[in-house]
């Protein structure tokens, strides 16, 4: 138990042969967990009759991580994509999304729509037959789950992505925008900024106008020095290979 909470580590007792290292092994043991709770839960719905009218969505809220430092990298978790987790990179932000409904969704499709978390909200808000609320601007992907993908409504952008191009400003605001064709260039090692002035110009506009200071943070309190410190990353990592114990630290 730790702060009143019961904290279940998983089995790694099915790989515990592999010649894997303490933490692939723990990795793969939390997929597996993973895996089984959510057949746990269809599994249920489905005793008590509510499958056919339980809409499930599955996705991750950010990319993988442990591989961009090596320590998964066997489980290849991102691919061919560049960057991690808290990155803008297609390794951070691009993950599945996998949405089932009997009787409403026809399985095994696949559709390449961008869309972001924030659009569940409003997917749900009409499926539920009423108005999103008027604070966000997540659109709902109804029409795309439902077989309807003439009717659907798209993002003007996204973190910035305008169809095909891709821009990013990795950094800061004082950085300069980098332009990647995902159509050609998903690992996003091709930079065309110099080639394409025009696509830089309108995405470093709408960059300024999205951008605005937050009175929050998602970090812990650290040091300055600390925050998207890739050594201190790393550290936290290394740590975790040793077992630390994090009650003395």
């Amino acid at each position: 138990p730790r702060d009143g909470a019961q904290i279940q580590v998983p089995d790694i007792g099915p790989y515990e042969d592999r010649d894997w290292s303490y933490l692939e092994k723990l990795y793969a043991a939390m997929i597996t967990r993973l895996d089984n709770h959510i057949g746990q839960i269809i599994e249920q719905l489905k005793e008590l009759g509510l499958d056919e009218r339980t809409i499930i969505f599955f996705t991750s809220d950010n990319g993988d991580e442990n591989s961009y430092y090596g320590y998964t990298k066997r489980f290849e978790a991102t691919g061919p994509l560049r960057g991690k987790k808290r990155f803008l990179y297609e390794g951070g932000i691009r993950v599945p999304m996998i949405v089932r409904w009997p009787g409403q969704i026809k399985p095994s499709q696949v559709s390449n729509l961008p869309w972001a978390g924030w659009d569940i909200m409003a997917t749900l808000a009409d499926l539920a037959g009423t108005e999103k609320p008027g604070h966000t601007d997540g659109i709902s992907v109804v029409p795309t789950l439902l077989g309807r993908p003439d009717q659907q409504k798209h993002h003007e952008y996204l973190y910035v992505r305008m169809g095909k191009w891709k821009g990013i400003r990795f950094g800061g605001i004082k950085e300069p925008i980098e332009l990647y064709d995902l159509s050609q260039d998903i690992g996003e090692k091709n930079n065309l900024a110099n080639d394409h002035p025009e696509i830089i110009e309108q995405m470093d506009e709408i960059m300024r106008k999205a951008r605005e200071n937050s009175e929050y943070t998602a970090f812990w309190p650290l040091p300055k020095h600390r925050l998207y410190n890739v050594k201190w990353d790393k550290w936290i990592f290394d740590q975790l290979e040793k077992g630390i114990d994090w009650d003395k630290h």
